[in-house]
């Protein structure tokens, strides 16, 4: 998101006194591997290395809008794909994926995990919850 920071000012904005925000953000990308792999010229910019991008620097900016009782939980996981030609089809030929780098990323895959189901690990969301003040200050 372009100004993550304005974005939850305005959600603090509308959001009822007592109301509860919640949002996740990625702070790892299963599919970051392979693309790095196979096409490192991809500019993958700020993604994942953003001012916000880290719990302590989120709970501080959270609690300078106003948000109190801030929760926050990292979970790692993997993700079962059926194929990668269904891994392929769902990331599509555009943005990142352009330019060929979609096909380099399923041949890249289909040599590392053959055409049938595969794990890819590497996911990392934080999620967050925030509750806006029940009485405006």
């Amino acid at each position: 998101m372009e100004d993550a920071e304005r974005a939850v000012r305005e959600t603090h904005r509308v959001l009822k006194p007592g109301g509860t925000s919640s949002f996740t953000m990625w702070l790892s990308c299963g599919w970051l591997a392979p693309i790095q792999a196979v096409a490192p010229e991809v500019d993958l910019g700020d993604m994942f290395t953003n001012s916000w991008a880290t719990e302590g620097s989120i709970r501080d900016r959270l609690t300078k809008i106003g948000f109190e009782d801030i929760k926050t939980d990292v979970l790692d996981f993997s993700i079962t794909f059926p194929s990668v030609a269904w891994f392929g089809a769902r990331a599509g030929k555009s943005g990142i994926f352009a330019n060929g780098v979609a096909e380099k990323i399923e041949a890249y895959l289909e040599e590392k995990h053959g055409t049938g189901t595969f794990v890819y690990p590497g996911w990392t969301v934080l999620a967050v919850t925030a509750v806006k003040s029940p009485v405006e200050l």
